[in-house]
């Protein structure tokens, strides 16, 4: 029977599937680090944590709509006027502004309405 394998906490800020699949990744690379470095339990759990956390990796939004579409847990938090937590994606002078959870910021063109939304902007 395989040996139970303790996983440290997922962030936080994953929603509850993503928390379950950061879990899975963690200890199917654990499992191969066993099996490629058996005797080094500490360079085990490195590999391992590092391998669950590429799942954090946020895709470059390279549009309005790819801004938009980014899930609220790969957006940073910052607070509203009324000092309540908000995910960091607001409009602000005709732009989208946009910080994610690696802490990098893109600015969009805000489409009009009835207009192609996938306008492209360098990053901000």
């Amino acid at each position: 029977m395989p040996e139970e394998i303790t996983t440290p906490m997922p962030p936080k800020r994953l929603p509850a599937k993503e928390q379950a699949a950061w879990k899975k990744k963690y200890v199917e690379a654990f499992r191969q680090a066993q099996a490629d470095n058996p005797d080094n339990e500490p360079q085990q759990r490195q590999y391992a944590l590092r391998e669950a956390n590429r799942m954090l990796k946020v895709p470059e939004p390279d549009s309005y709509a790819d801004a938009m579409a980014l899930p609220e847990h790969q957006l940073a938090v910052m607070q509203d006027e009324k000092g309540k937590s908000v995910p960091a994606r607001y409009e602000k002078e005709g732009k989208l502004k946009v910080v994610t959870s690696d802490g990098k910021k893109y600015s969009f063109d805000v489409p009009e309405k009835g207009k192609d939304k996938t306008l492209k902007l360098s990053q901000a």
